[in-house]
């Protein structure tokens, strides 16, 4: 009998994969992180428990006695040491009581999120005159010496040391896509002369659906549901790539980079010009995916947060500004669960970035409010919601105009007139009257519109459609 919970995550993962720009650096913590969730679900004792899942960084498991879950968490938290040098493992145990599955996975969630509050940062002992900083990371203590691409004799921390002795090795996904293709050497032969874009994907509400099956006292339907639910989350990947890049017909190399793919997380950077309609293909998939297992339980949705900037940006930044995207995105989920209690809907919010961000994404846009109205739509819904700003009439309507020629000047001159609310009315008419027969069969007026956001702000979504029109090659 299971009397007690663990739940295991590694400590802010990304500054783990993504401590520098290096192409093999993150394609090297990548792969060693999905080793480590392998590894722990191939060693795992099953006659001291019940393992629920070991993805993506994270780790849950029911255990018959305390002592085997704290000496499990501490094996796998060393392991994770000797094969990272400095990834922590957070971890915490709490007991089922009454055989309450759910009010116990409830405490031991608070119980983690209690200790990521406490968390504090590490000192980095770089530009200390007795030691010299690693070459790739720029962080931590040199004390190694390899040769990397394009440098032979590089001196390297520990960490980076472990990450080059597995450099040529590969995620499982790309041979399930295609066995032939190889990853491109560096950011830039990634993205040529497009901008970079950094996906970061998360399942909306799945918590909830954990506690909802863990109400049966059945540990085998928790561990099941994972199983069904990173496979959907792998399948939605693998034909969201395949229907994108035309099943990479003419590649030479993969035109993606994964960073994490597992359980209900996918965080992956492509050139900026696939984005969204990737984006909106795997939401449609992942719900597709989902919807097949989750019958008699809440669908599942995805939000999605997209942070785009040239290709020099620092890595570990974009990925920050993309958690945070993302977590913008999910407060319009829970938002449209409220107003549609019966329906789930994925949601994505996206920054263009042209310069160094160093505020929030909150204060960034803060500068677009010209008080009687803010000139984003962002965060957008995706699938068939009522909601007024739709992901789906984004993309639909920047392709509309392309396809009809419609200047980029045109474009991005209506911002000025929208930067003007007690004229924009009369301009934007017109200048639109003589662009009319282009603009006719497009769903463009719907951008010029003011329309209440979930936060009750008057929103018109023209900056959205003309960042998207430039950065896609609008004419």
């Amino acid at each position: 009998m299971c009397r007690y919970i663990l739940s295991a995550e590694i400590e802010s993962i990304q500054k783990y994969v993504v401590t520098s720009n290096k192409m093999w650096s993150i394609k090297a913590g990548s792969y060693i992180l999905d080793k480590f969730n392998k590894d722990v679900k191939n060693e795992f004792d099953r006659s001291k428990g019940s393992l629920i899942y070991s993805s993506a960084g994270a780790v849950k498991a029911f255990f018959n006695d305390c002592d085997a879950a704290e000496q499990f968490a501490k094996c796998i938290a060393k392991k994770l040491k000797s094969e990272t040098e400095i990834a922590a493992l957070n971890w915490a145990v709490s007991e089922i009581k009454n055989s309450n599955f759910a009010s116990a996975i409830d405490e031991v969630e608070k119980m983690i999120q209690e200790k990521r509050n406490k968390k504090t940062e590490q000192v980095s002992m770089v530009n200390n005159p007795l030691f010299a900083d690693c070459e790739i990371c720029k962080k931590y203590p040199a004390c190694e010496m390899a040769d990397i691409p394009q440098k032979a004799g590089a001196i390297l921390c520990r960490s980076c040391y472990l990450k080059q002795e597995v450099r040529k090795e590969k995620l499982g996904i790309y041979n399930k896509i295609n066995n032939t293709l190889d990853l491109p050497d560096d950011l830039e032969s990634l993205v040529g002369d497009d901008y970079l874009a950094l996906i970061c994907s998360d399942g909306n509400r799945l918590g909830e659906i954990l506690i909802e099956l863990s109400k049966q006292n059945k540990p085998e339907l928790l561990s099941k549901f994972s199983e069904s639910l990173e496979k959907a989350t792998i399948e939605a990947f693998k034909e969201s790539v395949e229907a994108v890049f035309r099943d990479l017909a003419g590649y030479r190399n993969f035109p993606f980079l994964v960073v994490v793919l597992g359980g209900d997380d996918m965080t992956m950077a492509m050139p900026s010009k696939y984005a969204f309609k990737f984006v909106k293909k795997f939401s449609e998939k992942f719900y597709e995916k989902t919807s097949e297992f989750t019958d008699n339980l809440p669908k599942v949705s995805v939000s999605t947060g997209i942070a785009i900037a040239k290709r020099n940006y620092p890595f570990s930044n974009l990925y920050h500004i993309a958690e945070e995207l993302q977590k913008n995105a999910k407060k319009l989920s829970r938002y449209l669960k409220t107003i549609q209690p019966g329906d789930e809907h994925s949601t994505v919010d996206f920054e263009i970035i042209t310069e160094s961000l160093t505020e929030n994404i909150g204060e960034r846009r803060k500068t677009i409010d010209f008080g009687t109205y803010i000139v984003t739509g962002k965060p957008y819904s995706i699938g068939s919601s009522d909601y007024v700003f739709k992901f789906e009439d984004l993309i639909g309507t920047v392709d509309k105009l392309k396809e009809k020629k419609v200047s980029n000047s045109f474009i991005n001159s209506l911002y000025e007139v929208v930067s003007k609310p007690d004229t924009a009315a009369i301009e934007l008419k017109r200048r639109m009257k003589k662009h009319s027969q282009k603009l006719s069969e497009t769903k463009f007026e719907s951008f010029i519109e003011i329309k209440g956001n979930f936060e009750k702000k008057q929103s018109l979504p023209l900056l959205d459609l003309a960042e998207i029109f430039t950065l896609q090659g609008g004419k």
